[in-house]
Parts: C-alpha cells; structure tokens; sequence
C-alpha cells in the first residue's frame, strides 16, 4: 500500500506503515504482524492484541509450538478471551504449521476436549462462582 508521505504528511505515512509490519501477535518468541495473521485469513486484530497482553499473565510458553502442544484450551479461559480470540490462536497455529488441516480442532482434540468454547467459558465461570466465598463484612453497630 502505498501511504505517500506528501499527501498524508510524514508521521502518519511512517505510523501507517509501521502499523502494518509491526507485531500484533507475541506468543513467546513468536511475533505475528497483521500480514501474517492476515495471509492464513485472520482479521481480528483487536482479538490478537488482547491475547498478547493475556497470554504472559497466564501461560509460561517458548512459543506457538510450547502453546499447542502443553496448554489446554481450557486454561486459557479466562476473562477477555473468547472465541474469536482462539480462533486467532487457530490462525496463528495454522501460520506456524501445526496440527494439519484443521489446526484449531486438533488442538481441542490434542487435549482430549469435545465441546465449544463457549462451553467451556461457561465452564470456568461456575467454577469461579463456586469458590469460596468473601466473607461478609457486618454493618458497625451504633451505640
């Protein structure tokens, strides 16, 4: 694309432009720029950048590879992520060449998981539900 640096001036010709080859996607050591999600037809961008700043907080992973093969989908459901964020994981298993032709459903069957992300959404959030409970403060008493 050409972003012509006399017509949109030169900071935003060069921010366009660093935008597109810029990482969107850190899964490790692996980085994922918009090209690349969008050369295996993954366009949610905004889903990508969520998982960057997820992932870190939740798994300890070397890479896409250490994700497929040692993380279960279902640890990683935990608030903001959904599945259009792990059909992102999907394209970014499927840019790396892991689990066939149908990398998001060997993943899910690599962990011995039959059911929807939704599922297990629903899952993970009656069991946070079900934990232990905040004790309850009582009201001071007035004298």
């Amino acid at each position: 694309m050409d972003y012509a640096a006399n017509v949109l001036g030169t900071y935003l010709s060069q921010r366009l432009a660093t935008r597109y080859t810029g990482v969107i996607l850190s899964i490790g050591r692996d980085h994922y720029t918009r090209g690349d999600l969008a050369r295996v037809g993954c366009y949610h961008f905004l889903a990508a950048q969520t998982l960057s700043a997820i992932l870190p907080e939740h798994v300890d992973v070397a890479d896409t590879r250490d994700l497929y093969e040692h993380v279960s989908p279902s640890d990683l459901m935990v608030k903001r992520v959904g599945a259009i964020a792990v059909a992102v994981l999907g394209a970014a298993f499927e840019a790396r060449g892991l689990g066939g032709k149908h990398p998001l459903g060997s993943w899910f069957e690599r962990h011995n998981l039959d059911t929807t992300v939704d599922t297990l959404k629903q899952h993970h959030k009656s069991a946070a539900e079900s934990g232990p409970a905040a004790p309850t403060r009582k009201r001071p008493r007035r004298r």
